[in-house]
């Protein structure tokens, strides 16, 4: 790919060149701006923490938990069924899951 129109004093960019130099600018707006969000600069400064969680877990137990910990975060607890929630924990709508299984994982009971 040839950036510059050397054809031409001064040199100046060719139409891949400007079509690249637009791309690139793009680009680079693009990874301030997720910078700013993980130092806190945008959606990020509410620290919101998406959980996903059984029905049972998330009407008794989670909310006197998450009522102990200090107020640094944003909590936003969805009752779900387990399949669903790990479904949203794949699809990054989720940040967390919490559920009760009788399934063996590894070996063991959970």
């Amino acid at each position: 790919m040839n950036c510059l129109n050397r054809q031409v004093t001064p040199l100046q960019l060719s139409e891949q060149g400007k079509i690249f130099h637009s791309q690139i600018r793009h680009l680079l707006q693009q990874l301030e701006s997720n910078l700013a969000e993980l130092r806190g600069g945008s959606d990020y400064a509410q620290r919101k923490i998406k959980i996903a969680a059984a029905h049972s877990l998330s009407l008794g137990l989670l909310p006197s938990i998450i009522s102990q910990m200090p107020p640094l975060f944003t909590w936003a607890i969805e009752a779900i069924d387990v399949d669903e929630a790990v479904d949203k924990l794949r699809e990054g709508q989720s940040d967390c899951i919490f559920f009760l299984s009788r399934r063996r994982f590894a070996g063991s009971a959970v």
